[in-house]
């Protein structure tokens, strides 16, 4: 990514500056971080949904491929070093128009900021809240169902590879607890907690696509003018 953003500083044509800026975000995050929240999101409906019914455990292999699937993640990265590159390059003084070098600084620093909400929210709440309640409650948080990503899939085909096609994952005995256990409880309030950051997730990426087509237009708008 930080090399498409270097090639349109270095050619600063008012339709390489804005279209560049705006498919750059929008490939890289619309694509990829917002189909994997709504990924997400989707599958923790899909789980809420079997856990909402008279017996649960009657959809227990559903339901340990789905909590399995929830307990991946996706780091956001926005290159923000790319900003201290267009500064010590010069390349932001392109831009004669103070008000907008100010956006574009604005711009870079909100950037910046939902990186770091991003990466706050996968390790201090995924990390250290919804995969310890997983291995806790005795959930095998393995799924053999296909990820979003295929780097997780890649993953997943490692460790079939490693350990064998055919192998039997401990049994998540907390699945098959009549339906009236307490335990039932405790895993919808965390499917719930994990959709809520993945709705979290995709809101914000949203943002980011907002703020991009916002600057771009903007760098057009006083590119094309100059």
């Amino acid at each position: 990514m930080t090399g498409s953003v270097m090639r349109v500083i270095e050619t600063p044509r008012p339709s390489t500056w804005s279209s560049s800026l705006a498919i750059l975000t929008k490939l890289g995050v619309r694509l990829v971080q917002i189909d994997f929240e709504k990924d997400k999101i989707d599958t923790g409906a899909r789980a809420y949904a079997a856990l909402s019914t008279p017996d649960p455990a009657a959809s227990k292999v559903e339901l340990g491929e789905l909590l399995g699937l929830l307990s991946s993640r996706r780091t956001l990265s926005l290159n923000s070093a790319t900003f201290d590159q267009m500064v010590s390059s010069g390349h932001l003084q392109l831009i004669r128009n103070g008000q907008l070098r100010d956006k574009l600084v604005r711009y870079f620093d909100q950037m910046e900021r939902l990186e770091r909400i991003v990466e706050k929210n996968n390790r201090d709440l995924m990390d250290y809240v919804y995969v310890p309640f997983l291995m806790r409650a005795g959930i095998t948080a393995q799924s053999r169902a296909r990820e979003s990503t295929a780097n997780l899939n890649r993953a997943a085909a490692i460790l079939d590879e490693n350990l064998g096609p055919n192998t039997v994952y401990p049994q998540d005995r907390v699945l098959a607890e009549p339906p009236d256990a307490d335990s039932w409880n405790d895993i919808r309030r965390n499917v719930l907690f994990r959709t809520r950051i993945a709705a979290v997730g995709q809101t914000l990426a949203d943002q980011i696509i907002v703020d991009t087509d916002s600057i771009a237009a903007a760098i057009s708008a006083e590119l094309e003018g100059s």
